[in-house]
């Protein structure tokens, strides 16, 4: 029979490899529509159709990327609280400025439906002059040309050579738990 310590202390393993998988993806889950936005900006700036349309799938995939962050981070509390402060404060910062720019909701509102849902009210399609103001709350960095608050969200999210953007604090979370629990294995 197994110690119920050992029993434990494999479940926490089993737990620490699944969030570093779910942290792995999102490193190329976030990085991604980053990388599409610096490449195109040429060709986007050249015409104000393509910037719209690639800007909005770019950033819809950020938020939604950044709202599965959140729940990870959640879910996994516990184990995040016995993390070094170096790893831990940065994911907290993370979450904290998700919560702050209203992005759950923007997703929730915005992002996943068509209609608004106000209780006792009929059903209308959302505005997309709302649509737009919801999603300047979400990446404004009160940047003239506005077009500027795009690529800025997108730097915040992922600059190659800055260690405080999301996909690094994310990175240096799921090294630590590689380093922790020796090796996330094989993919289950």
């Amino acid at each position: 029979m197994v110690p119920q310590d050992s029993e434990n202390a494999e479940r926490s393993k089993e737990r620490l490899i699944d969030m570093a998988w779910l942290l792995n993806d999102l490193t190329s889950d976030l990085k991604t529509p980053v990388d599409l936005l610096v490449q195109l900006q040429p060709q986007m700036e050249a015409s104000k159709q393509n910037f719209q349309s690639l800007s909005r799938l770019c950033i819809a995939s950020l938020i939604v990327n950044l709202c599965k962050f959140d729940e990870i981070i959640v879910h996994y509390g516990a184990e995040i609280n016995g993390f070094p402060d170096a790893i831990k404060a940065p994911l907290r910062e993370v979450k904290i400025e998700i919560e702050k720019r209203g992005m759950y909701a923007f997703r929730s509102k915005y992002l996943a439906h068509a209609f608004s849902d106000v209780k006792g009210q009929p059903k209308k399609p959302l505005s997309f002059d709302d649509n737009v103001k919801s999603m300047m709350r979400v990446i404004d960095y009160n940047l003239n040309p506005v077009t500027e608050n795009v690529y800025r969200f997108g730097a915040w999210v992922y600059t190659q050579s800055d260690e405080t953007s999301v996909v690094h604090v994310i990175y240096n979370a799921v090294k630590y738990i590689e380093s922790t629990v020796g090796g996330l294995g094989e993919r289950r």
